[in-house]
């Protein structure tokens, strides 16, 4: 029996450890309707690798969901941001423990031995919606811990903005 509940033990204690992804999104009281998306690029900004799949997965995503894309006269832009961090644990620590009580005197050694890895990347995706025509955001996804890495390959970026656009909403047909 004891096997048994250390592994259920353990499974709990693993499945605690591993950061949940938790999806943000916040949206002006009216939302403008979209036909055409175009990409926002700072000027004079180089485009990494890492923009050039979040952009394409993107796009892809609004197009299927009905939008057209039209890079010289959108209507909204999409803009994103992907900020990562690395947390490392501390290395193995020793405590040292006196105390008595009634005559009697005791004491106490313990030793924390990490398992694992000693750390852990993890990154949240920002993508935010503007009006080109006021130049002002109004939708904006964001999912924490949507990257394992600190350079997340296409599958993370793609699972991560597929997760986000699922809560914007779908092109209305035209009348």
């Amino acid at each position: 029996m004891r096997p048994v509940l250390f592994v259920m033990f353990a499974g709990l204690v693993l499945a605690g450890c591993a950061p949940r992804e938790q999806l943000y999104i916040d949206a002006a009281p009216v939302v403008p309707a979209c036909t055409a998306f175009g990409w926002f690029l700072p000027e004079e900004q180089t485009e990494t690798l890492t923009d050039q799949r979040v952009r394409g997965e993107v796009l892809r995503i609004l197009e299927a969901k009905g939008y057209s894309i039209d890079a010289a006269e959108p209507d909204c832009l999409v803009a994103y941001r992907l900020v990562t961090r690395t947390r490392f644990r501390p290395g193995p620590s020793v405590g040292v423990g006196v105390g008595g009580s009634s005559g009697r005197v005791g004491g106490g050694v313990g030793v924390n031995v990490p398992v694992g890895e000693s750390s852990q990347a993890s990154g949240a995706l920002s993508i935010d919606i503007i009006d080109a025509a006021r130049n002002a955001q109004v939708w904006s996804g964001t999912l924490e811990n949507a990257t394992r890495s600190t350079e997340p390959g296409l599958g993370e970026i793609s699972a991560a903005a597929t997760r986000i656009l699922a809560e914007f909403p779908d092109r209305a047909p035209a009348p």
